[in-house]
């Protein structure tokens, strides 16, 4: 079970806060050609905690990281799970992805209670913009 999202990534040290708002209004267009929901994660690392949290109490392996994105023209093997996990074509570095990947798993379906997420998220692609247009 892979677990996909898009990242926007930040420098605390240099923000630009009109780049920041183009690049969420070019993930909720990449997405809302993918799908009806979508979920802004303010706290990224909260999120994961929960998730590895869960996923420990399970007794589920966990892995996440970012995609690294190579050049299709090259010939490349991957010999191991974690690289075959963690790799992409670069013809899709637009995605963006961090992944988390739950193995080693005899389940078909996965769930994780993580409880409630409210407090870390904003909700629906109106939403999303009205947090944008809020950041002048």
């Amino acid at each position: 079970h892979i677990l996909c999202f898009s990242t926007i990534r930040v420098d605390s040290k240099n923000f630009d806060k009109n780049l920041f708002k183009r690049e969420i209004k070019d993930i909720l267009e990449l997405h809302h050609s993918l799908g009806k929901y979508v979920v802004f994660i303010c706290n990224s690392r909260e999120f994961g905690l929960r998730l590895t949290s869960e996923a420990k109490k399970q007794n589920i392996n966990l892995d996440d990281g970012l995609v690294y994105y190579y050049d299709c023209e090259k010939s490349i093997r991957f010999t191991n799970y974690k690289a075959t996990i963690f790799n992409k074509s670069s013809k899709y570095s637009y995605q963006k992805e961090y992944r988390f990947a739950f193995k080693n798993m005899k389940k078909k379906c996965l769930r994780l209670e993580i409880g409630s997420i409210k407090d870390i998220v904003i909700s629906g692609f109106s939403n999303i913009l009205k947090f944008i247009d809020g950041l002048d």
